[in-house]
């Protein structure tokens, strides 16, 4: 039922988790991602150890993403303002006040980015179970209409083939490689910066007969990065390390996925590098033997655009 959560789910935990962890950070004075990484990392391994166990359930789809937005501020609106003294005087009272502000807004950020599409589409991964991605395709429903426009203009200026991101207009953030900002609060997404990280690279076809396009891909992952390897060096523009990136199959050779969590969670990646690599752990995974491969099907529908 898309308007209803279900208690116990990773999602609900998850949140759960983040809010009882920002709690802490204003009253304790620890960054808020700090505390949300170390809760919300075992919720998700707790959670996921739940739908293993659950194989025989069907769980529903998530809610909208307006639900989830919804559900989220009702519990953001438990995080307490910290407790700085004004004593009244008024430049100590504006600094106060450009400190909740600031705070607030960070908080905000972050509801913004768990109610976008691309968050939506990374925890629906996390929450189907291998058969039901079999059945299920992500279609032009599952996109906000700014999105679908956006692609619409892609798909008129770049025509059938591959899309690539530089081929994107107005990407500020993603790059799995290095380049991101260390903080997610920091984010302020772009529309191009919301479709690229709900499809990355992605393929345009068209229909000979209707004479419509669509966006074809898989919703999947298909690198982890060992962020404690310092072997590649470090990123000049981030100062931080580059880690060293594992396919699939490597990945499976040599790591435990749950070492491989918390090693990620307590490396020098940004926040972003971390919740990359948790979609890989937990999410669908691309092989190179295509027959391996469990992630859903893409087929958005763009309609005539000639």
């Amino acid at each position: 039922m898309p308007s209803s959560w279900n208690t116990g789910t990773l999602l609900e935990t998850a949140v759960d988790a983040a809010v009882e962890s920002a709690s802490k950070a204003v009253s304790q004075g620890p960054s808020f991602f700090e505390t949300v990484v170390n809760n919300a990392s075992q919720a998700m391994a707790s959670g996921a150890e739940i739908v293993s166990d659950a194989a025989g359930d069907v769980y529903d789809l998530l809610p909208e993403a307006d639900t989830i937005n919804e559900s989220i501020q009702s519990k953001i609106d438990r995080i307490p303002e910290p407790n700085i003294p004004t004593f009244n005087m008024g430049d100590i009272n504006q600094k106060v006040t450009d400190t909740i502000n600031a705070q607030n807004a960070k908080i905000k950020r972050y509801s913004d980015l768990a109610s976008t599409t691309a968050a939506k589409l990374l925890l629906q991964d996390f929450r189907l179970f291998d058969f039901q991605k079999k059945k299920y395709t992500i279609t032009e429903k599952d996109f906000k209409e700014d999105e679908i426009q956006f692609l619409k203009a892609m798909a008129k200026q770049y025509g059938v083939g591959s899309i690539k991101k530089d081929m994107y207009k107005g990407v500020t953030f993603g790059d799995v490689r290095g380049g991101n900002v260390e903080k997610l609060s920091d984010v302020e997404l772009s529309l191009a910066d919301r479709v690229y990280n709900s499809l990355g690279d992605f393929n345009i076809s068209k229909d000979e007969k209707t004479g419509e396009y669509f966006v074809d891909d898989v919703y999947d992952w298909n690198i982890y990065t060992d962020y404690t390897d310092l072997s590649a060096g470090i990123d000049p523009d981030t100062g931080r390390p580059k880690g060293k990136v594992y396919t699939t199959e490597e990945f499976e050779a040599k790591f435990d996925k749950m070492e491989a969590l918390f090693a990620t969670w307590n490396s020098d990646a940004s926040e972003f590098e971390k919740v990359h690599n948790t979609a890989f752990l937990f999410g669908s995974r691309d092989y190179q033997d295509s027959s391996k491969d469990t992630g859903v099907k893409i087929r958005i529908n763009l309609g005539k655009l000639d």
